[in-house]
């Protein structure tokens, strides 16, 4: 895509971003349309006045940690199975907390929103299936287990940030 379609897809209302995301049927393709959306989206976020808070602490704190721990598994051939499962329980953790908590709350607030935060809910049930063959040293899982939570984790910012920005998050 050029850069005047990635601007239009970051203008449009969240769920018609996802939407038209979601009509990309080539995987990779639908994930480095949706970083490259992302990107714009945090530059503007960043100059936002209100991005100094739980909105900053997500992306930049938390999910940040998790983008490069995962993103430095991928720089080998084989797989780190130790260092794997240590990144993965801490991201089991997150992921428990935004299935008990986070994604309910957003459901019960936004139910505008419920399609999409059901697809968050499977993209986290699809990683604990792929870990299960990254565990046993398949390093194409390990690969496609990176780079569905990269993917994972821009989405759900594009979902989750202008909440917790506007105080409509119900934190």
């Amino acid at each position: 895509m050029n850069k005047r379609e990635l601007q239009y897809l970051a203008k449009l209302p969240c769920s018609q971003r996802l939407s038209e995301f979601r009509t990309i049927e080539d995987t990779e393709q639908r994930r480095k349309t949706t970083a490259q959306v992302h990107e714009i989206l945090l530059k503007e976020w960043k100059r936002d006045t209100r991005w100094f808070g739980i909105a900053h602490h997500l992306v930049e704190e938390v999910h940040i940690h998790f983008r490069q721990m995962f993103t430095s598994l991928m720089q080998s051939d084989k797989v780190n199975i130790a260092k794997f499962k240590e990144c993965n329980r801490m991201l089991h953790h997150h992921h428990s907390l935004e299935d008990s908590y986070w994604f309910p709350n957003l459901k019960r607030l936004h139910p505008e929103f419920i399609d999409e935060i059901d697809i968050l809910e499977k993209d986290h049930k699809e990683l604990v299936r792929l870990e299960k063959k990254v565990v046993n040293g398949d390093h194409q899982a390990l690969l496609e287990f990176c780079n569905g939570l990269l993917d994972h984790l821009n989405r759900e910012e594009m979902i989750s940030v202008p909440f917790l920005m506007d105080g409509s998050g119900g934190l």
